[in-house]
């Protein structure tokens, strides 16, 4: 065992999201090898964020901060994790089709400078065109049925209300055929 390599899927978060942060142990020549019994996560400045002892940081401030593998006073590694109020909400398609009674996940994400960023539902507000559902959380219900076939739903960040997305959602009997002839090829 030489060092530890810590990692995250995101660098940054929101304030209230949280993150597994993840280790290996990496030997001088670069193989992976076990880490040494007995290690810890700490976090350089409790204001900013927590660590559980199985390595899910929360964010509690907007700021930088390190979060360090140790093993007693022992730097193994670390990663710097960034909290911040992202500046670009988006969807990760233009529309989706659902049908009624059912549930989606809207695929929702955030950057801050070009960076993906961890966030909570707490951190956005939703606005439907329609009375074609609600929403809780990231989810979005369909009612049982409707005459409307499509919603327009606008995500906009809490803290900063000129941030948004939208999203098209088509809405179908069960057994109902959607067929996209703007990419059909052929007879």
């Amino acid at each position: 065992f030489d060092h530890a390599l810590v990692e995250s899927e995101y660098d940054y978060l929101t304030v209230g999201a949280s993150v597994q942060v993840t280790a290996k142990g990496i030997s001088a020549t670069g193989n992976e090898v076990d880490l040494p019994e007995g290690t810890t996560w700490e976090v350089s400045d409790e204001r900013w964020g927590t660590i559980t002892e199985d390595g899910v940081f929360t964010a509690l401030r907007t700021g930088s901060v390190e979060v360090s593998l140790m093993l007693g006073d022992e730097v193994l590694g670390s990663i710097t994790l960034t909290v911040v109020v992202p500046d670009q909400l988006y969807f990760t398609k233009d529309k989706i089709d659902t049908v009624y009674g059912a549930s989606v996940e809207l695929p929702l994400r955030a950057r801050y400078e070009g960076n993906e960023v961890a966030f909570t539902a707490d951190d956005v507000t939703f606005e439907l065109s329609n009375a074609t559902g609600s929403m809780e959380g990231l989810t979005f219900n369909v009612v049982a049925e409707s005459t409307l076939k499509t919603v327009k739903i606008t995500a906009s960040l809490a803290q900063n209300a000129d941030v948004t997305a939208t999203i098209q959602v088509m809405l179908y009997k069960q057994g109902e055929n959607s067929f996209d002839f703007d990419k059909a090829t052929g007879g």
